[in-house]
């Protein structure tokens, strides 16, 4: 019997989805987008459509399973080469100046000088 906070998947009757705690895992919300592709067609879709001509007789999974795998990891956030995306990455931390040097300022909570990049 279903609760209010228990759901069943279309895509799978035997899996249930419910808000109760017990057995958490974080990658749970993507069960959401499943349900979202079968009830669009999208994998079946994709299976009937994606045809690529290459010659490798020694595959262990079809194309079409391969694109679907990378969708679904680009829905996850796991993006197989992050050294291709850009970072911009500022640290906010001072750099410890000595002597009377042109451009740093006494940090109070440091209590001493230093180049901060943000001033």
């Amino acid at each position: 019997m279903a609760s209010l906070q228990e759901y069943g998947m279309n895509f799978n009757p035997r899996m249930k989805v419910n808000f109760e705690g017990g057995d958490l895992t974080s990658d749970a919300g993507l069960l959401l987008y499943k349900e979202f592709d079968h009830k669009l067609g999208l994998s079946q879709t994709v299976k009937q459509l994606l045809v690529v001509n290459d010659p490798v007789h020694h595959r262990d999974h079809p194309n079409s399973d391969v694109a679907l795998q990378k969708i679904y990891q680009h829905l996850c956030g796991y993006h197989t080469e992050p050294r291709d995306h850009f970072v911009l990455d500022l640290d906010s931390s001072g750099f410890a100046a000595f002597g009377k040097q042109h451009g740093a300022n006494y940090n109070h909570h440091y209590a001493q000088n230093e180049f901060h990049p943000l001033f």
